[in-house]
């Protein structure tokens, strides 16, 4: 794919911080979500990502389908983990975790 991108840093159930690179139409349907979901710490869903072993990232394809704050079985599992980042209310461990993968 070509055209504009973005890299996200998203965190899974487990506390592990990932990257994934979100091509241009995601980003447009979906900017003021995008948005939303950085300054609350959304739950974010995305399913059909593909990996880019170059870049050590996953990255979406026409077929990904991104779900923000979805009404899903498995989200009680992030909640927990919502509630402390928003109480922390820091950020320093993603940019860290940026810091040395640009490092790499």
């Amino acid at each position: 794919m070509w055209g504009p991108f973005r890299k996200i840093v998203i965190m899974d159930a487990r506390g592990y911080l990932h990257i994934i690179k979100v091509w241009g139409d995601l980003l447009n349907k979906n900017a003021l979500r995008w948005v939303l979901a950085k300054e609350d710490y959304g739950i974010i869903i995305g399913t059909m990502f593909k990996r880019f072993r170059r870049q050590e990232c996953l990255e979406s394809s026409d077929h990904t389908a991104i779900h923000f704050n979805p009404f899903h079985h498995n989200t009680h599992h992030f909640r927990p983990i919502q509630k402390a980042l928003v109480a922390l209310n820091n950020r320093q461990f993603a940019v860290t975790f940026l810091e040395e993968e640009r490092r790499r």
